[in-house]
């Protein structure tokens, strides 16, 4: 009785915590206080499903050691209703990871919300930079997990500032004065170097995803977030321009028929281009202030690839009459 008393005592191991949300783009202090219906340890949220109701909210997942607390199906209905901010990090990147490897157990991904992740994350980062200024990288984290161990280590001197096809974003932070900015900077070369570089040149939604990340992100964590994304990128983002405008012109047909009086009223004021951009270019970084909204909660949420045109269309029309307003101002 003493050595259990003793044991549920003892401080949790760094798989029994999540990881903190931190904001390194505008330095905001997030305010860590969770609500009832989340945890800030597994499991990521504790909610009694009357027995009546189990068969419409959750499927029996595959592996029978994931509880019915970590059923995808329910994390769908949580994550409609937003995800808390301090545990943004923590969900987010466990959601890039479940859609990136859909064959892996569940219990692989969950494990990235937690500390234990956190050395691998960060050393695959520092992996990349020299930090002794040599050229080459001598610190502690060298032999953990290099995306490419032929790759040539970063020099801070050379980071210049990589739009992949979106400046927009440049010039909002510029005008902005973001503190952060030196760290999308970071990131976003990192990536170019390591691993989309000749490969992927035209990806306009990845520097705006990028600063939403780093809103509730680590540096170390967007650029592993960002990567697994891009070696995944038909889950995330177009890489190309014909890719690009092929999925702006789907959306519109998804849009026409679902809802046509709205896509009518666009195509009226010739706000369909400036509309598509808002999703697939800006992320409704410009509408929603500092992202407060959720939509990105569910572009990052593990679903068939099909059914993510309907999911833009249906978050789409609610962020229209942002966007009306916004050219109703410019007119006048």
């Amino acid at each position: 009785d003493n050595a259990a008393a003793a044991a549920s005592e003892s401080p949790p191991g760094l798989s029994e915590m999540f990881i903190n949300s931190t904001d390194e783009l505008r330095h905001r202090t997030i305010n860590q206080a969770i609500p009832n219906t989340w945890n800030d340890r597994p499991p990521l949220f504790e909610i009694n499903i009357p027995s009546r109701n189990r068969p419409y909210l959750w499927r029996k997942p595959k592996q029978e050691h994931v509880t019915e607390q970590e059923d995808p199906n329910l994390l769908k209905g949580m994550i409609r209703k937003g995800i808390p901010a301090p545990l943004r990090c923590a969900v987010w990147m466990s959601n890039i990871i479940q859609s990136s490897h859909p064959g892996q157990e569940l219990s692989v991904s969950h494990e990235y919300r937690t500390l234990a992740k956190v050395q691998v994350v960060d050393g695959l980062y520092h992996s990349l930079w020299d930090n002794d200024g040599s050229g080459n990288n001598n610190s502690k984290h060298n032999n953990i997990h290099r995306s490419n161990s032929t790759t040539r280590v970063i020099h801070k001197q050379d980071v210049k500032r990589i739009d992949f096809g979106n400046p927009s974003i440049w010039e909002m932070l510029d005008e902005e004065q973001c503190p952060g900015r030196v760290v999308l900077e970071r990131v976003l070369y990192a990536l170019h170097h390591t691993v989309v570089g000749g490969v992927i040149d035209y990806a306009p939604l990845l520097p705006t995803l990028a600063s939403v990340l780093l809103g509730f992100m680590s540096e170390s964590y967007v650029f592993y977030a960002c990567r697994e994304m891009c070696f995944h990128s038909n889950w995330f983002f177009s890489t190309s321009r014909s890719e690009h405008v092929a999925t702006q012109r789907a959306f519109l047909d998804v849009l026409q028929k679902l809802h046509p009086q709205t896509y009518k009223t666009m195509k009226e004021q010739e706000a369909t281009t400036q509309f598509t951009r808002a999703i697939f270019q800006d992320f409704f970084y410009k509408h929603i202030p500092r992202m407060d909204g959720i939509p990105i909660d569910g572009h990052l949420f593990p679903r068939r690839k099909q059914s993510s045109i309907s999911v833009w269309g249906s978050i789409g029309r609610s962020v229209w009459q942002r966007i009306q307003r916004t050219l109703h101002v410019r007119k006048l």
